[in-house]
């Protein structure tokens, strides 16, 4: 277990290096466009990486929300098709990135600007 200090899941991709990534696995229950449309959408889309994410999508947790989360996650799904489900969960508060069921990313970054690019947060690698 790594304690990453800067740019977690730039961290998280370099750690796993040029294996082939399958699956993805991300809880996050705020989700920003910024993270969504210039990290997820450009990494994965010329990978066949199946992707899960869970997050909150109930409408108090949109309208106190300082973005709207669906336009990405829409954007998500039409870019990446089949590839890509979304789920949401009320009460979440779990933030995990994990791929291939081997290299996680647990901590305290949401799938937003500060979280997975500024790095506000602190989170632990573990591979």
């Amino acid at each position: 277990m790594e304690l990453v200090t800067e740019k977690p899941f730039s961290m998280l991709l370099d750690t796993v290096g040029k294996t082939t990534i399958e699956k993805m696995r991300i809880a996050s229950p705020f989700i920003t466009s910024l993270a969504i449309n210039e990290n997820i959408v450009p990494y994965f889309k010329r990978r066949k990486t199946n992707i899960r994410i869970i997050t909150n999508l109930s409408s108090f947790f949109i309208a106190v929300s300082l973005s709207d989360p669906i336009s990405p996650l829409l954007n998500a799904i039409e870019v990446l098709g089949e590839r890509i489900q979304v789920r949401s969960h009320v009460n979440l508060h779990a933030k995990l990135y994990l791929m291939n069921d081997t290299h996680a990313l647990v901590g305290s970054s949401n799938l937003t600007k500060g979280g997975v690019v500024i790095f506000l947060k602190r989170n632990n690698l573990g591979y």
